[in-house]
């Protein structure tokens, strides 16, 4: 929830997860900060009465706090991704993103892994990212614009790819009128 919220007010999308990873450290060190600061206030009380309504607050709160760090920094989902081939197109949406690719700009179609994926492709602002659930391998799909990478499935990836080489392979009708 949070890195969508960051995501949502910051216009790079590699800014917004710097911010993200700045704010859920912060958030972190202020839950521990916290932790140690309740403790000096109800240690007394709660070394008397372990058992006590101080204590079951205090070590109830600090569950909840928990909780609620790991609610807001680390849980979220992914819009699903919706791939259709129409005509001479290929067309990706997730949630509100759309693109529509021609399928003569694909110049390859090749599975790379994840680590590649993290280390090489998606650090360039240029890259245009389908990824739902990161698996150990992601489609990369070489244009002239942009590299393409759609986290799918192994075995849509390889649907995908097949019916991306069966398009290359037939020959396109061009409608257009010759001048003399």
């Amino acid at each position: 929830m949070l890195g969508r919220w960051l995501r949502r007010r910051t216009a790079d999308a590699r800014q917004a997860e710097a911010r993200y990873l700045v704010v859920l450290i912060h958030l972190i060190l202020l839950l521990v900060v916290a932790q140690y600061l309740a403790w000096v206030f109800v240690q007394a009380e709660v070394q008397a009465d372990p058992t006590g309504p101080v204590a079951l607050l205090f070590w109830g709160g600090q569950v909840a706090s928990f909780g609620l760090c790991l609610l807001v920094g680390m849980v979220g989902f992914q819009p699903a991704i919706t791939v259709s081939l129409v005509e001479d197109r290929l067309h990706l949406q997730q949630g509100e993103v759309t693109q529509a690719v021609p399928l003569a700009a694909i110049t390859e179609a090749r599975l790379i892994s994840a680590r590649l994926f993290h280390r090489h492709y998606r650090r360039y602002a240029a890259t245009q990212v389908f990824i739902n659930r990161l698996g150990a391998e992601v489609l990369l799909l070489e244009t002239a614009e942009a590299p393409l990478v759609l986290g799918l499935a192994a075995e849509e990836a390889a649907a995908l790819r097949t019916h991306l080489e069966a398009a290359k392979d037939r020959p396109m009708e061009i409608a257009a009128a010759v001048v003399v």
